[in-house]
């Protein structure tokens, strides 16, 4: 899984006790990769410090699954080709800041 502009990688947490096999989250600030490595210590999961659009590549097909939580508008479909099968859901959820 891939997890765009992760923070302290929380979700990667619930995933990774839920069974997920592993966890990739990326993220700009180096204060949440810090946090967020901590936090998966011990797990299959980690957490690398990237700008979720200019720096990552990654071979196609590479993901079963990318999330992002208030980030995934700064992406573009330039994110399908290494998301397996290339099939894109969004989900929009309103967040309570831009009610």
């Amino acid at each position: 899984m891939l997890d765009l502009g992760c923070g302290d990688a929380a979700i990667g947490q619930v995933l990774l006790n839920a069974s997920c096999r592993s966890y990739l989250g990326l993220d700009g600030s180096a204060a949440m990769v810090e946090a967020g490595n901590a936090a998966l210590r011990g797990t299959s999961g980690r957490v690398e410090l990237a700008d979720i659009i200019e720096d990552f590549s990654a071979p196609p097909s590479s993901f079963d699954l990318i999330v992002s939580r208030l980030a995934f508008h700064r992406a573009s479909t330039a994110w399908r080709p290494v998301l397996h099968g290339g099939e894109e859901t969004r989900n929009v959820i309103q967040h309570s800041a831009y009610t």
